[in-house]
């Protein structure tokens, strides 16, 4: 029984005349009929007593016309709620957002901007160190990710919208020896440990670190942390520097100090997915925030 049947009995046994019925639907009296005898048959039993005068509803009928109204609209619910979910108009977006990592004022604006016009569309957040952003990605158990760019840059089945830039800082315990003196050169850290995430998790964040301490004139001397959690509580005890970002939530915690007058560089976050992803509201959300850019 499809929708289109339904409607037919419905006006049929609501009417108990054929004709009016059939003029209600806009078709012809014998077309009305040849639907509601192809609707018994499929149903295999008899939903109307014909006689001369009068068209009787049998105890079958009774019931489907009782209990029909609420299933088609429900139905006609299912598939409006469908074709929303098929453009994007609603659904879930599931967001990992990098561990540690504070969004720019104008991306979380956009967000908020883009939940009170698509009220339909919910998003459930987690958060992940860089590698097992990655991870959850290739492993569709997220839909789009915010990263920096350079842990992405290297996968050609990825897509990125840039949406911002942040300033890398050095960090320090604020009780750390080094604290209160004025450090404008990494080659003053060459003594020191330099905490990173592991390179399972990100072998760029090393290599870079490797790189600067390299141009600086030494070797560093890494401990490997095995999430970016873990590198900033390490940071916190004063087992060593940490380099991060002006948007880490490490830069505002109150035992953590910022070198200020070290120049780290900056990079870029990005909102990332991978190519095939088959959930539109993330390309409806992704267009959103593009307007919202360069309206």
């Amino acid at each position: 029984m499809n929708s289109l049947q339904i409607k037919y009995f419905l006006t049929a046994a609501r009417t108990l005349n054929f004709t009016e019925a059939a003029a209600q639907l806009y078709i012809s009296q014998p077309a009305l009929s040849q639907q509601i005898s192809a609707l018994e048959k499929e149903l295999n039993m008899q939903l109307f007593i014909r006689s001369k005068k009068k068209v009787y509803l049998t105890p079958a009928a009774v019931v489907l016309l009782d209990e029909l109204p609420d299933y088609a609209r429900q139905y006609e619910d299912i598939l409006a709620r469908a074709r929303m979910a098929n453009e994007g108009n609603s659904g879930i977006i599931r967001l990992g957002v990098l561990q540690g990592q504070c969004m720019e004022e104008s991306l979380l604006k956009g967000y908020f901007a883009f939940r009170r016009e698509h009220p339909n569309i919910a998003f459930d957040v987690s958060s992940y160190s860089f590698g097992k952003l990655k991870d959850q990605l290739d492993a569709k158990e997220l839909d789009l990710i915010y990263t920096a760019s350079f842990d992405i840059q290297d996968r050609p089945d990825y897509m990125y919208e840039v949406t911002g830039k942040n300033v890398g800082v050095a960090i320090i315990s604020r009780y750390h020896p080094l604290a209160e003196k004025k450090i404008t050169d990494l080659s003053q850290l060459k003594e020191e440990t330099i905490i990173t995430v592991q390179n399972i998790e990100s072998q760029e964040v090393n290599r870079m670190i490797r790189e600067d301490c390299r141009q600086a004139g030494f070797i560093p001397n890494l401990r490997n942390a095995l999430s970016l959690d873990e590198e900033y509580l390490l940071v916190e005890m004063g087992m060593g520097i940490g380099i991060a970002n002006q948007n880490s939530i490490a830069c505002s915690n109150p035992n953590i100090k910022i070198l200020k007058d070290l120049k780290i560089g900056e990079n870029r976050f990005v909102l990332c997915w991978k190519k095939e992803n088959p959930n539109p509201a993330v390309a409806l959300f992704i267009n959103f925030l593009r307007k919202k850019q360069n309206p």
